[in-house]
């Protein structure tokens, strides 16, 4: 099965996952935890990336294993499900209006951090969750990035922003050895 495309740009590059701006939300209004992944879910099961039972399952491993990330400047969540509820591997992100509470990963229990940023992750390959997350921690380590994508008001540029950052680069975009 194939996810559809509304017409904007989607990329699904040699890492194999799509970031979409038909998979972006910014200024998301929610109030807790359980909307902004709900919001982001829809989004994905109305382009076709995931089954039915992706957002129970989502919500269910969240309430047992939090995803939220005490970063330094902007916490993120990066929730996710296991791969058989994924048909199309995808990443969709809500840029928070207003932070809202998630449980903290590796926290006490009850911990809770004010998430800003949430990446919910639809991947249907094991293998590629340690990768993603890997990917995702190296661009929350890069100085005034999240500070920079919570900024970005368009769907598009948050798209871009993060396949910029996070796909590798095809290689007639790489730079060629001396600088030419």
């Amino acid at each position: 099965m194939r996810a559809k495309n509304s017409g904007k740009h989607s990329y699904t590059a040699k890492a194999g996952v799509t970031i979409d701006a038909d998979l972006v939300i910014t200024h998301l209004r929610v109030t807790n935890y359980t909307e902004a992944i709900s919001a982001l879910a829809e989004r994905l099961s109305q382009h076709g990336y995931v089954t039915a039972g992706f957002l129970e399952a989502v919500l269910k491993r969240e309430a047992s294993q939090p995803t939220g990330l005490p970063l330094p400047d902007i916490p993120v969540a990066i929730p996710h499900a296991e791969a058989e509820y994924c048909k199309v591997p995808a990443i969709a992100v809500g840029i928070l209006d207003q932070p809202v509470q998630f449980g903290e990963m590796g926290g006490d229990s009850g911990s809770t951090l004010p998430v800003q940023i949430v990446f919910l992750l639809a991947l249907n390959n094991p293998d590629q969750q340690v990768e993603w997350l890997q990917r995702l921690v190296l661009l929350f380590q890069q100085p005034g990035l999240l500070q920079h994508l919570k900024q970005l008001s368009q769907e598009d540029a948050v798209a871009a922003f993060l396949r910029e950052h996070l796909l590798p680069k095809r290689p007639e975009e790489q730079q060629k050895p001396g600088g030419a």
